[in-house]
């Protein structure tokens, strides 16, 4: 083989290639974490000063899986709870639960049927007292 057919074979390999990679950069659909990420982003100041003062107060929120589902607790009667579940690679499976307003709890449980298995992200607010929590935390669900 000479020099030319190589060069030849090299150039339309090259463009295969290119060929490919377009057209699977035009098959991937883009998802968003969340579609009023400029709203949020407007009020992010008010969640990091919560979330500074969960750790100064030593408010935390954990994750158990048990065979029911995943059951959050926290170390506190805790009321006005709203938790925003996101799955970052398909949006259908977010959740937007809240529960608390009427009396206050220690524990929350997230059914099975409402999760699959993969990661979570979880961004969970809360109240004790007057004071207004907040804790994101990422969690591989099995």
């Amino acid at each position: 083989m000479n020099w030319g057919k190589g060069l030849a074979i090299g150039y339309t390999s090259f463009a295969l290639l290119l060929a490919g990679m377009v057209y699977l950069t035009t098959t991937v659909t883009p998802e968003l974490v969340t579609t009023d990420y400029y709203a949020r982003e407007l009020a992010f100041q008010d969640k990091i000063d919560a979330r500074e003062l969960a750790k100064e107060d030593g408010m935390e929120v954990s994750f158990e899986q048990i065979d029911q589902g995943l059951n959050l607790s926290f170390n506190a009667d805790v009321s006005d709870v709203t938790i925003e579940v996101l799955r970052p690679s398909d949006s259908k499976l977010d959740l937007d639960l809240a529960f608390g307003e009427d009396a206050p709890v220690s524990a929350y449980l997230i059914a099975n049927s409402d999760l699959q298995t993969g990661p979570y992200s979880f961004m969970v607010e809360w109240s004790v007292g007057e004071k207004r929590y907040y804790s994101k935390q990422n969690y591989y669900y099995q």
